[in-house]
């Protein structure tokens, strides 16, 4: 734990450490700010806030985003010991606000246009009014679907198959075109024309994928 305090202590970001019962066994000074802003406290992390630091490292999941006091943190729990953690924070506001800029600018277009996450077996990270409006599935229903569940004998079962097929797009010129059959909330079928290429957004590979009815 010394070693990791004398790495972190002059760090700008925020970075802190803390045990499974949530007290908060080290903060940086950048971390000290940020748990009176997100946490209201910062000797022992509240219910919530633990359970959602100690659910992001069960699921071994990155770039958390957290916002405290109109920033956005990305995050990186990462298990020390038994039972204590450290808390890695990068401040991503430009990123962030850069991302929901662009989106913003391509939100009324006439294509559906879908982020989804590779690493994560298509999950859906962000749609535009568009894809909505094709779908039938509300903003927030979208977001906790896959594209697996949205298109008709989709071939890619596993997150090897996922890969691979990431690969063979970055491959072909980093656009791949191809004929699918969406399947709306309520059951009807209709089929698109997709492109689909990877974008690295934020240092993370994503699928943008852009079809038409």
């Amino acid at each position: 734990m010394k070693n990791i305090k004398k790495i972190v202590e002059k760090n700008p970001s925020p970075c802190f450490s803390f045990n499974s019962e949530g007290e908060v066994t080290y903060a940086n000074p950048e971390a000290v700010n940020f748990l009176v802003d997100w946490n209201k406290q910062d000797e022992t992390l509240l219910e919530d806030n633990l359970r959602i630091l100690l659910y992001q490292n069960k699921l071994k999941l990155e770039n958390l985003e957290i916002i405290a006091a109109g920033k956005y943190y990305s995050f990186e729990v990462i298990l020390i010991e038994k039972d204590e953690y450290c808390f890695f924070g990068t401040d991503v506001t430009f990123q962030k606000n850069t991302a929901d800029t662009l989106f913003n600018l391509i939100d009324d277009i006439d294509d559906a246009l879908f982020l989804v996450d590779v690493d994560e077996q298509g999950i859906f990270v962000e749609v535009n009014r568009t894809a909505i409006k094709y779908l039938g599935y509300s903003r927030e229903e979208m977001l906790t679907l896959s594209l697996k569940e949205i298109v008709v004998d989709f071939p890619l079962e596993s997150q090897e198959d996922w890969q691979e097929h990431a690969n063979k797009i970055k491959t072909k010129a980093g656009k791949h075109i191809e004929n699918m059959v969406f399947r709306k909330k309520d059951g009807s079928t209709f089929t698109v024309e997709v492109v689909t290429s990877i974008k690295n957004v934020m240092e993370k590979d994503y699928q943008v994928i852009l079809a038409k009815s």
